[in-house]
Parts: C-alpha cells; structure tokens; sequence
C-alpha cells in the first residue's frame, strides 16, 4: 500500500468510526427523551385527569364545574398513554407527543349513565441533559371525545 492509499483508508475507518459513534448518541437521546416522556406523564396524572375532564365538561353541558372533581378521578382510574416517536428540536431538546385516553363510564353522578372515550395530546418539550420535560401543553383541538353506549 502506498502512503496516500493508507491516509485515505485510516480517513475513511476514521469516518466511518465517528459516524457510528454519532449515530449512537443520537439513539441515546431518543431513549432519554422517551423515559423523561413516560416519567412525566407517571408524575402528572393530576393535571392531565384534569385537563381531560375538562375535555368532556366542554362538549357535554350536563355536567358543571362541580362535577369536574369526580370525573377527573374516573378518569385518573381509566387513564392509559400512547408516545409519538421522539423528534429532535437541537441538540439537547426533543419533542415527544404523548397522548392520554380514557374509558370513562360515568354512572356515579345522580341521573347520569354515559360512557366516553376520551383522548388529549400533550405536547412535551424536553431536554435530554436534564433528562426532564421543560415545558408541555394540551392540544385541546386534537383532542376527541366519543360517546358509547352504556
């Protein structure tokens, strides 16, 4: 092999050595920003029951203000989650879309027998150095409701 034949080859193992090194990294990130996902959502079920109470309260006026509190619990009880697949915003921030759903059968509130399902993006904005979510807000005009029969 001659001196040029051997740079261009220890360039090009140099390269291909960086890019597989990157290319982990990247997948590192995803990974933190998928578990800072799913650590936020097992720590905010209070604010999004609430938010998906809500949810509800606006498309069905039988139910006030009052009742919010004991929808929200049936919904904190029938609460499951579904994950977008991380998207790199820069370096350190992702955004993940995470979507609550409930089955809410509401048969506990006086003349009321009505099932729902119910679903609600939240936009998450996270950054994986600190492995945590910055910033999240509903998307309240993504979000569905459906009546089922009882």
């Amino acid at each position: 092999m001659t001196k040029s034949s051997l740079q261009t080859f220890a360039l090009v193992s140099l390269i291909i050595s960086c890019t597989g090194l990157l290319a982990g990294c990247g997948e590192d990130k995803k990974a933190i920003a998928a578990e800072a996902a799913r650590a936020w959502t097992n720590n905010s079920v209070n604010q999004v029951s609430d938010a998906v109470a809500e949810v509800v309260i606006g498309e069905e006026p039988i139910f006030t203000p009052l009742a919010s509190g004991a929808l929200a619990g049936l919904i904190r009880q029938n609460l499951s989650w579904d994950y977008s697949a991380p998207e790199r915003i820069s370096d350190d921030r992702y955004s993940i879309i995470a979507t609550a759903k409930a089955d809410v059968k509401i048969e506990t509130l006086p003349l009321v027998d009505k099932s729902y399902v119910v679903s609600l993006p939240f936009n998450l904005d996270i950054d994986t150095d600190a492995k945590s979510v910055l910033r999240w807000v509903p998307d309240f005009r993504s979000a569905k409701i459906d009546e089922r029969d009882s």
